[in-house]
């Protein structure tokens, strides 16, 4: 039918138009396809409703006469059944008739005493663990090698599903359904009953006279009796077979009402089993091939536990939560899914390390979330009623931006004992040598020198601008306190300045034992008496008005310019002729007149200036390549190298020590060379700090802890000296100074401190943590230190490699008390529960078992037989090679399991005296 003839003729010029120029079909065609779609679309909406409703309509009757039953059933059972019933089966009221029915069996599981019970299976001396409340992050999956402690199945555990909330649940359930299928019965028999009464008729055990039959007679009596008697029977008849009928249902109902709990409890009870069941490979090959170790590693881990226990109110620092791989993999002390990952106080105290590519998030995804969590956590519980002492911190990186990411954070910024060293307004600065000796800032000037310039083969040109640095540094030592301050600065810190020539004296001593200096020659007081005669006054304080002697300044200008160092001993000299022939100010004259004085005064005005002129150079080079450039950074040496800062604008290291937070704004980043040198300097300041903290006050070291964080750790890094990197984390713990740390691949870290150092540095930093890097080196250590497990190919359905990994896919979770498709059932169920056994790796297979026939002639019985053999001979080859298919020890993880990325890490987080190793989510 076209529908659009009849107006093809009124179509405008322009449709007309648009139509032939496009080649659209005809309109008519068009609208024949339209309506063509909207029949098609109409009829597939409507034949699936169609469906449904025939379906519906299919099913009304049945519904309706559900319905009716149900209200029926409802009206014969009296509401005080239904109500005692659920009294009956309250949780508490049930608990307590079931404890009085199960009292007195000996049983100390049925009496209640479940500690009894667990210690006639798990003896308490030899599986401590179990008994204790172990912290959440310790607590470990009970299995060990596919099995409960003791080599018990682990289907054992299914028992805790089977509490008194499920019991009465199912009990109330099946109780209020045996009843009502009770009702229901007693319904089908009184109707049976009924109808075998009207089938019978009206019967009278007294029979019908013959005679009475007679229509001649019309005897009614007879006839009345008899139908009365009849009546009366088929009655008693009826009330007897309805009665019995509902006898029979009420007797029916409670052993009906028992079969069914009893097979309601066992439904739940195997589909509670069901995940445990499932095999696993652990448990057949690993468990037997473990044996030999397997008590140690229980022994070990009741002994962490025991450890972590001791100080239960330690704080616990989080890193992660684990992902459970290392578990699933036969890692037995590993934590499960989503477990915690933590340190304690005393496992922090050992140093965390964090390795990482660029970009990966090291500072994001681990130092903020680690640092403020130190800095939030209670370390100290006082019970005198003091204010509980907060954990110091010293936060520093070889770029000087760390302190923006961390002290904004709350933890950080509420405190309000911040500070900033630095070159901006508002930040602080310190002189580099102060309460240094001698001897520590020669020492320190090599040690930097190595991590900012890289160490050399030919060590002489090092070791030769220390032995001048320290030389520098006794001279400057003395001529600080000659020398006047330039304008006044307000009141500079004399303790500092004293303490520093004292140590002098301990610094010689110290220098001389090595064997590089020789005695003081003759020449000394020839070179003294010069002194006398010399004019003291070539020496110009003009020269220390830009910087003091005793400064990182003061000391290169004397190391670095031989002439000023010869007037600076000349005046030196000049000073003590005075001291001594007025006879004032005789400590300092003591000082002058010293040993290590006289020592550094004959190197200078002897083997410095006889030195050939190209090793002097040389030499000279080495101490301006760490203390030329502070004089192209001005606000720096200001602020670090002159010595001439107020008194005010100063904080030092200490400050950390004390309890306060301290952050380094001073790196590469900003001034290049001169400062990484200031951040090194400054990190190793407080390693010395810490180490005469620990001397004089071993227990400050314990009662106040300093956290240090830092980023880009490989250019602070260093070694050489008690102070180094490579060196102080020895015995860092005892000085109450722990480290957190992130920093690149290793090899960033062997090219500041060499293989060795390297080496001995990450045995001290017991906790490591990887983010995802590409650097081979770094994945091969991470490979090597998480070590390997027994393990194989798992290439079947239905069963796992381990309990681990069973958790992971098939977890042991509560299952519903009942499905719901429950049906009440006449059959007997024999009371009791059994644990299910572990279901074999491979299950029978029956399909290619033969069936059985015979005849007269013959029959197949040796086929069958044959067939049944061959079917149970499978299975058991099956069974065997998929108990030891590529069975090996192998890495328990990869470099592709390393290299995950998105805030995934692999952690050896140290705790309690024992390790976890595991991927964690950093970000979780």
């Amino acid at each position: 039918m076209d529908l659009f003839q009849q107006n093809l003729a009124s179509l405008d010029s322009t449709t007309a138009l648009a139509s032939t120029l496009l080649s659209f079909p005809s309109m008519s065609t068009f609208g024949e396809i339209v309506v063509g779609g909207a029949l098609f679309a109409a009829v597939a909406c409507f034949v699936p409703l169609l469906g449904k409703l025939t379906v519906r309509t299919a099913r009304a009757p049945r519904r309706i006469a559900g319905r009716l039953w149900s209200r029926l059933i409802d009206r014969l059972i009296p509401h005080g059944v239904t109500s005692r019933i659920d009294a009956f089966c309250e949780p508490a009221r049930l608990d307590k008739w079931l404890a009085a029915r199960t009292a007195g069996t000996g049983n100390p599981l049925l009496d209640g005493d479940i500690r009894a019970a667990a210690n006639a299976t798990w003896p308490e001396d030899r599986y401590r663990w179990l008994y204790r409340n172990i912290p959440d992050d310790l607590v470990r999956p009970p299995t060990w090698d596919g099995r409960l402690p003791g080599g018990i199945p682990v289907t054992w555990l299914a028992w805790r599903h089977l509490t008194i909330d499920a019991i009465s649940t199912i009990a109330r359930t099946q109780i209020q359904k045996s009843v009502r299928y009770s009702a229901g019965m007693a319904i089908v028999f009184a109707a049976a009953a009924l109808l075998s009464v009207c089938l019978t008729g009206l019967h009278s055990a007294i029979p019908y006279p013959d005679w009475a039959r007679s229509g001649e007679l019309h005897a009614l009596i007879p006839q009345i009796a008899w139908y009365a008697d009849a009546i009366i029977t088929t009655a008693v008849s009826a009330a007897g077979t309805l009665g019995l009928a509902l006898l029979a249902a009420a007797v029916m109902a409670p052993g009906l009402a028992l079969f069914n709990v009893v097979r309601g409890l066992q439904s739940y009870f195997a589909r509670a089993s069901s995940a445990l069941a499932t095999p696993t490979r652990d448990a057949i090959v690993a468990y037997k091939n473990r044996a030999d170790i397997r008590q140690t590693e229980q022994e070990a881990y009741a002994r962490q536990i025991d450890l972590a226990l001791m100080n239960p109110d330690a704080p616990v620092i989080k890193v992660g939560v684990a992902t459970g791989i290392a578990r699933a993999r036969g890692s037995m002390r590993s934590p499960g899914v989503g477990q915690t990952v933590a340190l304690d106080a005393e496992s922090i105290r050992q140093h965390v390390i964090a390795f990482g590519g660029t970009g990966e998030g090291k500072t994001r995804a681990f130092l903020q979330p680690m640092a403020r969590r130190i800095f939030s956590a209670t370390w100290d519980k006082p019970t005198d009623g003091r204010a509980p002492r907060r954990i110091g911190g010293y936060i520093t990186d070889g770029k000087g931006v760390l302190y923006k990411d961390l002290i904004s954070l709350p933890e950080l910024a509420d405190r309000g004992d911040v500070r900033v060293l630095g070159t901006d307004d508002g930040h602080y600065g310190v002189n580099l040598v102060a309460g240094m000796t001698p001897l520590e800032v020669a020492t320190m000037l090599k040690t930097v020198s190595a991590q900012v310039i890289g160490e050399k083969e030919d060590v002489f040109w090092s070791e030769q601008a220390s032995i001048i640095v320290y030389h520098s540094a006794v001279i400057a030592s003395v001529l600080e306190q000659i020398v006047p301050c330039p304008d006044s600065p307000k009141e500079r810190d004399a303790t500092e300045v004293d303490d520093a020539v004292t140590d002098a004296s301990a610094s010689w001593e110290d220098l001389l034992s090595s064997g590089d200096f020789d005695e003081p020659s003759a020449a000394q007081p020839a070179a003294a008496e010069g002194a006398d005669q010399g004019d003291a006054s070539d020496d110009s304080d003009a020269t220390w008005k830009n910087f003091r002697p005793w400064s990182l300044q003061g000391i290169a200008h004397l190391a670095t310019n031989p002439d000023a160092l010869d007037a600076a001993f000349r005046r030196i000299a000049a000073h003590g002729k005075l001291i001594a022939d007025s006879g004032k100010d005789r400590e300092l004259g003591d000082l002058i007149n010293s040993r290590e004085v006289a020592i550094s005064g004959d190197y200078a005005l002897g083997e410095w200036k006889k030195m050939a002129q190209d090793t002097r150079s040389g030499i000279i080079a080495n101490v301006s390549s760490v203390t030329g450039k502070f004089s192209g950074a001005p606000p720096v040496a200001a602020r670090f190298a002159s010595g001439l800062l107020p008194p005010d604008q100063i904080t030092d290291v200490d400050y950390a020590l004390n309890g306060g937070i301290l952050a380094v704004a001073i790196g590469e980043s900003e001034w290049g060379t001169v400062g990484q040198v200031v951040a090194v300097w400054l990190k190793t300041r407080l390693f010395i700090a810490a180490r005469k903290r620990q001397i004089a006050d071993p227990e400050a070291a314990k009662r106040q802890s300093v956290a240090l964080i830092v980023d880009e750790f490989q250019m602070l890094a260093t070694k050489g000296g008690s102070e180094s990197d490579a060196e102080f984390f020895n015995i860092a713990r005892s000085t109450g100074v722990f480290m957190v740390a992130a920093t690149q691949g290793l090899p960033s870290l062997q090219k500041r401190l060499g293989e060795k150092h390297s080496q001995d540095l990450l045995n001290n930093l017991r906790t490591k943590v990887c983010l995802r890097i590409e650097e081979q080196e770094t994945l091969e250590y991470f490979q090597k230190m998480a070590g390997e497990t027994l393990r194989g190919l798992v290439v079947d359905d239905e069963y796992f490699e381990t309990q681990g990994q069973r958790e992971i896919e098939f977890p042991d979770l509560p299952v519903p008390f009942l499905t719901g498709a429950e049906q009440i059932s006449l059959r007997p169920a024999q009371p009791g529960l059994e644990t299910h056994q572990m279901r074999p790796l491979k299950r029978f297979d029956p399909r290619f078992i033969l069936r059985f026939y015979s005849n007269k002639h013959t029959d197949n019985a040796d086929a069958v037989t044959g067939s049944l053999k061959d079917a149970y001979w499978r299975q058991e080859d099956k069974e065997r090679e998929m108990r030891g298919h590529g069975v090996e020890n192998k890495p328990l993880f990869t470099a592709t399991d390393i290299k995950q990325g998105s805030n995934f890490a692999l952690a050896y987080v140290q705790r309690a005296g024992g390790h976890t190793i595991d991927v964690i989510d950093l970000a979780a």
